[in-house]
């Protein structure tokens, strides 16, 4: 996927005053890969990589350039589906993060539970 965005500036939010009417370019790229399998009747699981900023350049109005590293997440994932109705899904995530201050790193754990209610494919109600 790439993202270019060329922008104009048409108010000042907290920069130099005398960029306002000047022109930005922010172009960023990246990628995901992602694979899942049903392993019993009612589990699936599922992983996925994904890296943002391959290319993540940003050019000022001044003619000088921003570049910033890129960003990585690995997530893997296992869902069980007890009803048609119903689906309990975990997921974790694991993450390194380019940002101004340098790298960030951060794990997250999501525990969900999916209710469907009313007319669907399988039934009209």
């Amino acid at each position: 996927m790439k993202r270019k965005k060329n922008m104009e500036i048409v108010e000042d939010t907290g920069l130099i005053p005398a960029v306002v009417g000047t022109h930005r370019v922010d172009v960023q790229d990246g990628y995901y890969a992602q694979a899942g399998y049903g392993f019993l009747p009612r589990w699936r699981a599922a992983a996925r990589w994904e890296e943002l900023g391959l290319t993540n350049k940003t050019d000022l109005p001044d003619g000088t350039s921003l570049v910033n590293g890129s960003s990585r997440k690995f997530s893997g994932m296992v869902d069980f589906t007890p009803t048609e109705f119903s689906r309990l899904r975990l997921q974790f995530n694991n993450g390194s993060y380019a940002t101004e201050d340098g790298r960030m790193h951060g794990s997250e754990i999501f525990l969900q539970w999916m209710v469907s209610i009313g007319a669907h494919g399988a039934h009209s109600f």
